[in-house]
């Protein structure tokens, strides 16, 4: 193993037990030894975003993107740190990228959906998801930002009147609106069943599941 191969390990670790100061400091004692090596370029990257320092974050992902334009994960983590900063569109082209150089990885296409869903790009937003849960079933968080937009698309049409989103006008189906709820309650089902402890959307799903049972509940009833 090389000096640098350890004290990137070494950096990992660091990360792994929270000491960011020192996994920052491995990782660039590091890139001394091996100054174009992107993985370290974008694991130091990773480590500057989880400080707030998003400025060297985005410098870090940059290099390892110079250093090789085929390593798609500075691309996923400059559009996940991009939209974080509520630069949606920005993220989209960096997803875009990513999945260019490889078409097959369901994360990328689940942050693409997230952003796209941002943008009020819904129909966008669910084929992105459903594109994830095809390439990896057990993506809880596919299945439920999937459930999520399609519970919201079902409240667009089940609007009163016509309602305008950039690019599309959702005009009221209550047969459409009640597809979209079902098809919610089956996602928000499947995504309480793969969560793991301490899942980010799982303190989420009870509320947003008892809204789809009660917004079923009133449709029957109308009929």
């Amino acid at each position: 193993m090389s000096r640098a191969d350890e004290l990137h390990r070494s950096g990992v670790e660091r990360y792994e037990r929270g000491d960011l100061k020192g996994a920052i400091r491995d990782y660039t004692r590091a890139l001394r030894f091996e100054p174009g090596r992107a993985d370290i370029l974008n694991d130091r990257g990773i480590v500057r975003k989880a400080t707030g320092d998003a400025r060297r974050a985005l410098a870090d992902y940059a290099a390892a993107i110079a250093a090789d334009p085929k390593y798609w994960a500075a691309f996923a983590n400059r559009g996940t740190l991009l939209a974080q900063r509520g630069e949606y569109e920005a993220a989209v082209a960096e997803f875009n990228r990513g999945l260019r150089i490889r078409p097959r990885e369901a994360t990328l296409y689940y942050f693409r959906a997230n952003s796209r869903g941002c943008l009020m790009d819904y129909d966008g937003a669910l084929t992105d998801y459903t594109r994830a849960i095809r390439l990896d079933r057990r993506l809880g968080g596919a299945w439920f930002g999937r459930g999520g937009t399609h519970q919201l698309l079902a409240a667009l049409l089940g609007a009163d009147g016509d309602v305008l989103v950039p690019g599309r006008t959702y005009r009221p189906s209550r047969a459409a609106a009640r597809r979209h709820l079902v098809s919610a309650r089956a996602d928000f089902r499947r995504a309480r069943r793969l969560a793991r402890p301490g899942c980010g959307y799982l303190q989420d799903l009870p509320e947003l599941l008892r809204e789809v049972e009660s917004s079923l509940r009133r449709e029957r009833n109308r009929r």
